[in-house]
């Protein structure tokens, strides 16, 4: 009987090891301190999802704490098996929840409840009975709680995506632990070249222009990086290595004696670019592998990427409204280039490998949208 149990619930793809106290998460992805406890019960429902495709996202999402011990720092056996265990349960159900809600899910939760208790029941039912969970419009029981509310994009901003792809999860983490952790030094010194006036023209690479605005139009303390954009392959979303390091651009203030908020142009490999993480200045870091945006650009053409303006407790605002002055600074380095500029096509739902790192409060992978023009 035990056994027939516990192949039914690895069958539903849910974790066990999930309870929680969550205070109200709707401004905000999910942290451990939301998942941890045991008062309240909670499931997860798409209206109008089949029965497969939940099975199948629910093993997508559980798989990502097993990433971060299998492909990270800290190697096989006993060691892992220590991490593991120190990742149980908030690390693993937040994790798990902010996967889920960017696959399009929303949370509802069942107070006062006990998620084990829970899931034994669910486990018990059958398959119509966990369908009418997971898929109706208005499931049996519980009060909705979470749902995907792209929290770290501005929805005023002026930026369109042209549409919204259907991508597979990558089937590979980022190969580097060092481009994947919160290394800034490897972020500072891997980073894509910015050029500057004088530097020869390469018809053979690609220019792409940036700005970022931050609140206090200074470089960020301890040389941290604010936007980094990973070149990655358009049809999987890994990550190509050039020379045993992955391609990314590293838009920050890193020099002093450089103008804030000024435009910078980066010469890279042509390709597919995607937003792959942001880091406040309070040293939280944002992995958007899950869903993000991304623009492609051409051998021996340049885009204008916009400008990207943080402001802290804030969402991201991306505009374009500057692209003459983009244009205006690119033609001090390149005429040629400047006059033939175009601005970037963002489009949505591009996903990546997730990182191989986990630090909670400070960490996490999570998704970002840009509305899309409607006519």
């Amino acid at each position: 009987m035990l056994a027939r149990l516990t192949t039914r619930l690895l069958t539903l793809g849910i974790f066990l090891l999930a309870f929680g106290a969550v205070e109200n998460a709707h401004a905000r992805p999910a942290l451990p301190r939301d998942m941890e406890g045991d008062e309240f019960a909670w499931f997860y429902n798409q209206p109008g999802v089949a029965l497969q495709q939940y099975r199948q996202d629910e093993a997508l999402c559980a798989t990502l704490r097993r990433q971060y011990v299998s492909q990270g720092q800290y190697g096989q056996g006993l060691v892992t098996d220590i991490f593991a265990a120190a990742m149980s349960p908030g690390r693993d159900s937040a994790q798990r929840d902010n996967c889920m809600r960017t696959r399009g899910y929303r949370r509802f939760e069942i107070r006062p409840g006990n998620q084990r208790a829970f899931m034994q029941r669910l486990a018990q039912s059958g398959e119509e009975v966990v369908e009418n969970y997971v898929s109706s419009p208005n499931p049996p029981e519980g009060t909705l709680a979470v749902e995907w509310h792209n929290e770290y994009m501005d929805p005023g901003t002026s930026v369109y995506a042209r549409e919204t792809l259907n991508m597979p999860a990558p089937g590979q983490p980022i190969a580097r632990s060092e481009a994947a952790g919160i290394n800034f030094f490897y972020l500072r010194s891997h980073s894509a070249r910015e050029i500057v006036v004088g530097d020869a023209y390469e018809p053979d690479m690609a220019t792409i222009v940036l700005a970022m605005t931050t609140p206090s139009g200074e470089r960020v303390a301890f040389n941290r990086d604010i936007l980094a954009f990973l070149k990655i392959e358009p049809e999987s979303g890994n990550v190509p290595l050039l020379n045993g390091h992955p391609t990314f651009i590293n838009l920050g203030q890193w020099n002093r004696e450089r103008v804030p908020e000024r435009f910078q142009v980066f010469r890279v490999p042509a390709g597919r670019y995607a937003l792959w993480r942001f880091v406040d200045t309070g040293n939280r870091a944002v992995d958007f592998c899950l869903r993000t945006i991304a623009f492609d650009v051409r051998a021996g053409e340049a885009v204008y990427a916009g400008r990207w303006r943080l402001a802290e407790g804030q969402p991201l605002n991306l505009s374009m409204a500057d692209s003459d002055d983009a244009r205006n600074a690119l033609r001090q380095i390149s005429p040629e280039l400047a006059d033939s500029m175009q601005l970037a096509t963002y489009v949505n739902g591009v996903k990546l490998p997730c990182s191989t790192y986990y630090l909670p409060e400070y960490f996490f992978s999570y998704g970002i949208d840009l509305p899309v023009r409607t006519p």
